[in-house]
């Protein structure tokens, strides 16, 4: 199970290199992937600090809004040539400041995202509804730090050119 995340995170971190250097400059770390869950954690050093001491809104949005995507990718790797992924809205909830790590984790029923990408082949697109939670820890306690709500737009790439042949 090491080998599998150690291996996702090398291959993330060279796509994070050449396609959005921002996201390799942040320090991202998976910490699991299994059946139902990802759980990510952005450290708190000084690139990501502001002089508040806690971690910047963009970094943890940057890292918020790849998440899905992570999913994706890991669940859903063979078929994700023939669909298009994109954010439709983002809405984030801030409850406190961040001054140890943060842990993201996203956490979603992998049947109903099928049925999803089964639905988006038959019709003009889906969306999905994904929440991010992001935790810290306090006096070894975790405490809810923010959430994060993504839409995301699944299109079926096969379905658009059916239609633009019309």
């Amino acid at each position: 199970m090491k080998w599998k995340v150690f291996w996702i995170q090398i291959k993330l971190k060279l796509l994070f290199f050449f396609i959005l250097p921002l996201l390799s400059k942040i320090k991202f770390h998976l910490i699991v992937i299994d059946k139902h869950k990802i759980v990510a954690r952005l450290p708190n050093h000084r690139i990501n600090k502001n002089f508040y001491q806690s971690i910047y809104f963009g970094a943890q949005v940057m890292k918020a809004e790849a998440l899905p995507y992570i999913y994706f990718y890991h669940f859903f790797k063979p078929v994700l040539k023939d669909y298009q992924i994109i954010t439709q809205s983002f809405t984030s909830h801030f409850y406190r400041k961040t001054h140890s790590h943060l842990y993201l984790s996203i956490k979603h029923n992998k049947k109903q995202l099928a049925q999803c990408l089964e639905r988006a082949k038959h019709s003009r697109g889906e969306t999905e509804d994904f929440v991010i939670n992001g935790f810290c820890f306090k006096n070894n306690r975790a405490q809810l730090a923010c959430q994060f709500f993504i839409k995301l737009h699944i299109k079926s790439l096969h379905k658009g050119e059916k239609l633009a042949k019309k």
